[in-house]
Formats: C-alpha cells, structure tokens, sequence
C-alpha cells in the first residue's frame, strides 16, 4: 500500500498553465498586488513593533533591578543617615 502524499507533481504543460493563470488574475485584477503585499506588511508590521516594545520594556526592566540593587546596597552602608522609619521599624512602646 502507498503512502498518499500531500504534493502533486506538476508537469511543465501543468506549471506552464497555472503560470499562465496566475498572469490572466493579474492583468485582469490588478489590485491584488496592492492588496496582496498589504496583507504581508501588517503581520511584520505587527511582529517589529512588539518586539521593539519588548526590548524597551526589558531595559526598563534592567533599570529598575539595578536601581533597587542600589538601594538595598546603599540601604546598610555605614555612615549613611537612615529615615526615621527604618531605625524604628518593629520597635512599638505601647506605654
């Protein structure tokens, strides 16, 4: 038993007339090109601007990670005043 296969083979008559048919559409339609490479530049379209937003969106992210990474390094050097908040956190006289 033979496996069916999903592609056909064309003969050169075959090729020669789907080119011709192709050709006809155009001629006949010429809107299509148009249509045709609009219908192809708003997927890539779409694909560039996500990943353009995607790589903003990763350096912001980078930013602030190196941003709190400072704060917490900086948080517990000596010789750096402290807000009034943190020397007292979890110290409540309930006098």
């Amino acid at each position: 038993m033979t496996k069916p296969t999903s592609f056909t083979t064309l003969t050169p008559t075959a090729l020669a007339a789907h080119g011709a048919a192709w050709r006809t559409l155009i001629h006949d339609n010429p809107w299509l090109i148009p249509a045709t490479v609009a219908l192809e530049i708003l997927p890539a379209t779409a694909i560039i601007h996500g990943f353009w937003k995607n790589r903003q969106l990763k350096k912001q992210l980078q930013i602030e990670r190196e941003r709190t990474k400072q704060l917490r390094i900086n948080q517990y050097r000596p010789g750096v005043p402290r807000p009034l908040t943190q020397l007292t956190h979890g110290r409540h006289s309930h006098d």
